[in-house]
């Protein structure tokens, strides 16, 4: 019988094993996670301008033009704009970021034939990009004209 009491070599190397194979899995998903929470930090934060500009751009459009106190800004882009025109641009810094968000005219649509009716609405697209990596988010919206 063994009178000496503790861990044996091969016990203690294979326990060093167990530990080491342990903790790269644990780093290794910790980094992972890491880099997604970073990713999705940064798009939330591009989508938050975006919605920045574009309530920037409808609180200008939504304005009554100094000609005919009775039409909007609003009416103006059906008659100077096309589909595919930028409408408005925004730069602005963001804890680190550059970002850019840009609003495009995608599509008129029309109620009663004429761009003034009620409910005539444009489609925009916004695109918000960051200058320093590759994030880019962006959305659909519409605009409608209320009297």
């Amino acid at each position: 019988m063994n009178k000496y009491k503790g861990f044996t070599l091969v016990e203690l190397i294979v326990s060093i094993l167990i530990f080491t194979i342990a903790m790269t899995g644990i780093v290794v998903f910790s980094a992972s996670n890491n880099r997604r929470i970073i990713h999705s930090e940064k798009r939330a934060r591009l989508s938050v301008h975006g919605e920045k500009a574009f309530e920037d751009f409808r609180g200008r459009i939504m304005q009554v033009t100094p000609a005919d106190p009775n039409r909007l800004v609003f009416d103006s882009i059906w008659n100077t704009h096309a589909a595919g025109d930028t409408l408005f641009k925004d730069l602005d810094t963001i804890k680190g970021m550059v970002v850019e968000s840009s609003i495009l005219l995608t599509e008129f649509q029309f109620t009663e034939d004429s761009p003034i009716a009620s409910g005539s609405r444009i489609k925009c697209l916004i695109i918000s990009k960051d200058y320093f990596g590759d994030y880019v988010d962006s959305t659909f919206i519409l605009l409608s004209r209320h009297r």
